[in-house]
């Protein structure tokens, strides 16, 4: 489980990086609920210049995504009709697992636009398929905290998760569960959330893997340094291996 949004300890968010993502997905679900539409059109939706426009189309072009531009009077910006029909073709089923409502952990790393993209989305969505989402939302309620847990440190689950994305090695500080501390140099692989509860999956120094609970994390710091992943890890199939340790408080 890696998570994007690049970024160093102690460095501002890029905003106009994050303000671009938001209008490039503005920008598709509009060609999915129509297109063509012309440049000035979306060009005063979204409140950038016709240029941005253009650009834009080219930074989704270059992504794989099949849009286009059509010439003549009744042309434009266009989205391939396959592409646009693929939203349009959830079942109610597929909608409803889509659009349930949860207390998000992933707002914990800092990244929030997961609400935003399915209201971004649900608006692309035929009438019949917009009541389905909003009827799941209303219905079922996913909430993964558990009772009684621990506050989770979201400043630092944020510098986890730009290292864990970026590759880049960590100056860890940790107490252990009887408060013994200790520092250590780690290749960040990955992050799990279970219960609510976060969790860094590293690769130490001597090549072993270790978990290790993040809020007992002291300090972490990203390093210059990038690492070179395994191959062959697979995080979730990592995970289940160690999960029988982990439900054993006394390891903790």
């Amino acid at each position: 489980m890696r998570f994007a949004y690049g970024g160093r300890a102690g460095r501002r968010p890029d905003a106009p990086v994050q303000m671009k993502s938001d209008r490039l997905v503005s920008l598709l679900l509009m060609l999915q609920a129509r297109s063509p539409r012309s440049a000035r059109d979306l060009a005063d939706a979204l409140e950038v210049s016709a240029r941005t426009i253009y650009r834009d189309v080219e930074a989704l072009s270059l992504s794989g995504v099949p849009v286009y531009a059509e010439r003549g009077s009744s042309g434009g910006i266009a989205l391939a009709e396959g592409y646009r029909k693929a939203i349009t073709q959830f079942s109610t089923e597929e909608l409803h697992a889509l659009f349930l409502a949860a207390a998000d952990p992933l707002a914990e790393l800092g990244v929030t636009g997961h609400q935003r993209a399915l209201d971004k989305l649900a608006g692309a969505l035929p009438d019949l398929q917009r009541r389905a989402a909003q009827q799941a939302r209303q219905r079922i309620l996913l909430d993964h905290n558990r009772w009684y847990r621990l506050e989770q440190p979201a400043a630092l689950l944020a510098v986890l998760r730009r290292a864990v994305w970026e590759d880049r090695q960590i100056s860890l500080e940790y107490r252990d569960r009887t408060g013994a501390g200790s520092q250590r140099t780690i290749d960040p692989y990955g992050l799990v959330s279970k219960a609510g509860v976060w969790y860094l999956i590293a690769r130490q120094q001597n090549g072993e893997f270790r978990t290790f609970r993040a809020e007992r994390v002291t300090k972490a710091d990203e390093l210059p340094t990038r690492f070179v992943r395994d191959g062959a890890f697979d995080l979730e199939a990592h995970w289940r291996q160690t999960n029988a340790a982990l439900e054993r408080p006394s390891e903790w």
